[in-house]
């Protein structure tokens, strides 16, 4: 190589260079890299991530952690004037009206209460998005008829729906998940069908209908995929509010039969010794709060992760 040749070679090392980086950066650039890169930048969201995952670790692991079963009785689990205990060393969050470890109650009760929340949502979303896309994507006849029938379900006031069902049937988890499902598939399948209605009339769906793809191709090579990110989100946002309904029914005593332990029934349990032992309200309400809290906030951080756009 001669002199005269260096600054050509020069330039051609500085080109290789910058192309080397071009590419680097656009491998870096996925979307799963964005949105992950998003979604750790997002302080309150990394919260509500730790918040869910203590309370899922603390209700998976009950069987470890609870010091006793949530169903004995104990005798000593009660005051000389029958009492409930106040929390010590041997009931580290005290006890309940009936002698019971309260921490052992809220351990499984926590399993009780996510497991009829994962999956009412996973029910209603299922079927809220079957609703949402017949609706939104054949429209006429089939919109106007599935569109009415959300429209009724909606004009029943939810937590009166969910207790007339179980007034009808005997108590238990399956039919708490039944009548909750029944109340929250229909707000999932309005959203469904609103961007369904936007995405059918996009050039990428309106040059495959053009060639003759046919509707359960479209469906599902084309639109589900788009539904996937709002749907994620939708469930982490769901999630409290089925749970906030759950504690409700269980309050009511609509809701999980009393011998099953939950959240809501540990709140009544405690509602006549509100003054006298209020740790069997404090607690089990600390840990709703918390776990809906984390939810929300985790949410959120998904929707801002998937979307930048909608922050505002």
């Amino acid at each position: 190589m001669t002199l005269k040749d260096l600054p050509d070679a020069k330039e051609s090392a500085l080109n290789d260079s910058k192309g080397t980086t071009t590419l680097k950066q656009l491998k870096s650039s996925t979307p799963f890299r964005r949105f992950w890169k998003n979604l750790t930048r997002n302080v309150p969201a990394l919260i509500g991530l730790g918040l869910i995952v203590l309370v899922i670790s603390l209700s998976v692991a009950a069987p470890i952690l609870a010091p006793y079963q949530p169903d004995v009785q104990f005798d000593d689990g009660l005051s000389a004037a029958g009492e409930p205990v106040a929390p010590n060393q041997t009931y580290l969050l005290g006890t309940d009206p009936v002698g019971r470890d309260l921490l052992s109650r809220m351990l499984y009760g926590g399993q009780t209460s996510l497991l009829v929340a994962l999956v009412v949502n996973v029910i209603a979303i299922t079927v809220g998005t079957i609703f949402g896309l017949a609706s939104g994507y054949f429209g006429g006849l089939v919109d106007t008829v599935l569109s009415r029938v959300v429209d009724t379900m909606l004009a029943f006031p939810a937590v009166l729906f969910a207790i007339a069902l179980s007034s009808a049937i005997k108590p238990s988890v399956g039919v708490a998940i039944l009548a909750l499902s029944l109340i929250s598939w229909t707000s999932i399948a309005r959203v469904v069908r609103g961007q369904v209605l936007a995405l059918k009339e996009r050039e990428f769906i309106l040059a495959a209908r053009s060639v003759g793809v046919k509707n359960s191709r479209i469906l599902i090579r084309h639109i589900i995929p788009h539904l996937i990110s709002p749907l994620i989100v939708l469930l982490a946002l769901t999630i409290p509010t089925t749970i906030l309904l759950e504690a409700t029914l269980s309050y009511l005593g609509a809701g999980v039969p009393p011998n099953v332990p939950s959240w809501g029934n540990i709140i009544q349990d405690g509602t006549r010794y509100y003054r006298t032992a209020p740790w069997i309200v404090i607690f089990p309400g600390l840990a709703i709060f918390l776990t809906v809290f984390g939810f929300n906030l985790f949410g959120e951080g998904l929707r801002d992760a998937l979307d930048p756009r909608q922050k505002q």
